[in-house]
């Protein structure tokens, strides 16, 4: 199941905010994990997971086995930033978001995923040596077209095979 950290930003979050979302996340974990569901956290902006150290600390403070997190690179920031983020929880992520897009400030454009072959395929390495099984989704895909999403999916396989 995946789920928002939240409705809260971490830069506007109070610490009895944080306390709510985790508190929040272990009752939901506990009930999820009686039905044989994991909980995963959506990696987005507005909410507990959008910085790498506020992402750290709300799998932290929750402390649940059966809260985990959905990665996806965050928003806007550098390939080592993004890949800093994801060595920290990567005991922690469940599945993953794919895309790529181009930031000029926080303008973004949508590109062909092909055009990210030098950082997804780190990125995919790196889940890789995290041992666990995980999915890769395509989120994203430029002009959502049925066209650029099978040129997408064609590359991730091609990518998955590559790391594999």
């Amino acid at each position: 199941m995946r789920v928002w950290a939240g409705s809260k930003g971490s830069a506007a979050a109070t610490d009895a905010d944080r306390e709510v979302v985790a508190e929040d996340l272990r009752r939901i974990g506990s009930m999820a994990a009686g039905e044989g569901v994991t909980v995963s956290l959506e990696y987005h902006g507005g909410t507990l997971t959008d910085t790498n150290e506020s992402a750290q600390a709300l799998v932290r403070d929750t402390n649940h086995h059966n809260i985990r997190l959905y990665w996806q690179p965050p928003n806007a920031h550098d390939f080592n930033y993004c890949m800093d983020g994801l060595r920290a929880v990567l005991q922690h992520v469940s599945n993953v978001h794919v895309f790529y897009w181009k930031f000029e400030g926080q303008n973004r454009d949508q590109r062909p995923l092909a055009e990210g072959a030098d950082i997804w395929m780190k990125y995919l390495a790196e889940l890789r040596r995290g041992g666990s099984r995980r999915y890769a989704m395509l989120e994203f895909v430029r002009g959502e077209t049925d066209e650029q999403f099978l040129a997408d999916a064609a590359t991730l396989r091609e990518w998955v095979k590559q790391t594999g």
